[in-house]
Parts: structure tokens; C-alpha cells; sequence
């Protein structure tokens, strides 16, 4: 079993180091921003890497498992305090006694800002969400509309249509579309539709030469205008096309927005670190599917 542990990736690991402290599959999917579906399917395939029964007894040789006092806690259930012992008398605390009491005191002050400095520096590595626009910059002032990688977060591949900001701002840019993988996901972002005033919104295309993803999408207001967007399963029978230059394209309420060819280096380059996410088992046809959400 330890040699077959060595297959897990990180981010099997890290799920089932919360299933072994006491999270549900749907508490991993809101701390970890996945579709409960997709933590289940990451269980799945870690069990069949090992060859665990269960998710449970492959979590506990995989992660540390929470105190029965810290799960109760977890779920908002304090536990009832200690009882007197009959016949016990309590008094004052002897001075071996005190500095006892003093000494847990300073190791748990100081366990809690290890903790709280171990969160800080989390935070400041881990992206706040999507890449914020406009932004400036400066070195496309001359070029006009183009394909540009974003470069926020090397560990997540994104690249960026932009085109000169609406209000006439000399070298600052706008994103009209935002391609980027995390995960084992694909997220899309385009500007210039108008979202309707109705739930759910029209279904979303994105067209790459004959493939299509369709699905109703977020609408989310900005500084800019409103963008459209949803995410999917990171699939060969998308970035196989990608890769190849077909055209790009999207239609949302009958209307159509088609883009320029990415560059050759750049879409190669986003192709195979967005490829590098997932294993190729699951980057197949059926395997990733063609489900947005």
C-alpha cells in the first residue's frame, strides 16, 4: 500500500487530508472552490490508484484524523464540560501545577501564530480569484488587439484577448476573453455580450472550430462592462483543436463573437501546461465529458 501512495498527486492527497479530519465531500468541494462531483471523482480515482475499499480507510493512512473534541467542534457541537469526579477536591494549583498551566499557555500562543502566519503566507500565494482588469501595459500601447498570456500565477495557465480600454486610456487594456485551467477545470470569460434580465441566462457557446461547449453561463458586473463565463472538464476534444489554431468564437442570444487565431507559441504553450493538470486517462472523450458548470 505505501509504494501505491506514491501515485496519489498533491491534490488527491490534500482531499483526503480533509476526509481524514472530519470533512464531508461537500465541505472539501466549498473549501477547495470544486463541484462535489469533482472531489468524489478525485476519491474515486485515488482508490483506484491503491486499491482502498473505501475513501475513509485510504484517508486515514493518508492524512492525520481529527480528535473526536475538534470534529464535535467542527460540526458546531461543544462538548459538555468535565464533571467532578466524586469525591475530588478542587483547590488551588500547586506551583508545579501553575507552571505547568503557564507553560501550555505559551505553547498554544505560540502554535496559534505559527498557524496564523502559515494561513498569512497561504493567502498571499494563493490567487484571490480571476486576473482583475483593465491593466496597464504599456509595451502593447502600439499593437492594438491581441492574444497576451497572463502571467499573475505562473502555476495556473491563462491567456487573455485584450483590446484598448473603452474610456481611451492611453496603454491600458481590457480583456475581451480569458482562457485559463486550474485543477482539473477550464474556465472561459468574454465581454461584450448583454446579459439578459432573466434566470438562467441564455445557454453560452464557445465555438473551436467544430467543438462545441455549451451551457447557461455567470453573469458577473464589472468596472468594464458585464462578462459571461463558466467552467468545464479540461478535455482533449478541446484543446486538441486549441492547439491546432482552429478558430475561436462565441454566440450567446443569437449573437456572435469571433476572434483572431492564437498565436502558435502561445496556444502551444497554454495547451501543454493546461494538459500537464490531468492525467490522460481522463482527459479522453466520455472520461471528461462536456458538462459545464
Amino acid at each position: 500500500m505505501t509504494s501505491s501512495l506514491d501515485r496519489l498527486t498533491e491534490q488527491e492527497r490534500r482531499l483526503l487530508t480533509l476526509l481524514a479530519q472530519g470533512h464531508t465531500a461537500k465541505t472539501i468541494a466549498s473549501a477547495e472552490g470544486l463541484s462535489v462531483n469533482v472531489v468524489n471523482e478525485r476519491l474515486r480515482s485515488a482508490r483506484r490508484k491503491t486499491g482502498a475499499v473505501s475513501s475513509r480507510e485510504l484517508a486515514r493512512l493518508v492524512g492525520p484524523q481529527t480528535s473526536q473534541e475538534n470534529r464535535a467542534k467542527f460540526f458546531g457541537i461543544e462538548p459538555a464540560p468535565d464533571a467532578p469526579h466524586p469525591g475530588r477536591r478542587r483547590g488551588p494549583a500547586t506551583g508545579a501545577g501553575r507552571w505547568l498551566v503557564g507553560s501550555l499557555i505559551v505553547m498554544s500562543g505560540i502554535l496559534v501564530l505559527v498557524a496564523v502566519a502559515t494561513w498569512w503566507v497561504g493567502a498571499q500565494a494563493r490567487p484571490e480569484g480571476p486576473v482583475r482588469m483593465p491593466m496597464p501595459l504599456p509595451n502593447l500601447a502600439e499593437t492594438g488587439p491581441s492574444w497576451q498570456a497572463v502571467t499573475a500565477d505562473s502555476r495556473y495557465p491563462a491567456i487573455t484577448y485584450l483590446i484598448p480600454s473603452p474610456d481611451g486610456r492611453a496603454g491600458v487594456f481590457v480583456p475581451q476573453v480569458i482562457l485559463s485551467c486550474r485543477d482539473i477545470s477550464m474556465s472561459l470569460t468574454v465581454r461584450g455580450f448583454a446579459p439578459q434580465p432573466s434566470w438562467p441566462q441564455p445557454d453560452l457557446t464557445m465555438r473551436i472550430g467544430t467543438v462545441d461547449r455549451v451551457g447557461p453561463p455567470t453573469a458577473v458586473a464589472s468596472a468594464t462592462g458585464p462578462t459571461l463565463g463558466y467552467k468545464f472538464a479540461i478535455a482533449d476534444e478541446v484543446l486538441q483543436p486549441l492547439g491546432r489554431g482552429e478558430p475561436v468564437s462565441f454566440i450567446f442570444n443569437g449573437e456572435t463573437q469571433a476572434f483572431p487565431v492564437i498565436p502558435e507559441a502561445l496556444r502551444s504553450a497554454f495547451v501543454t501546461n493546461c494538459a500537464a493538470l490531468v492525467h490522460p486517462g481522463m482527459r479522453r472523450r466520455g472520461a471528461a465529458g462536456d458538462r459545464v458548470w
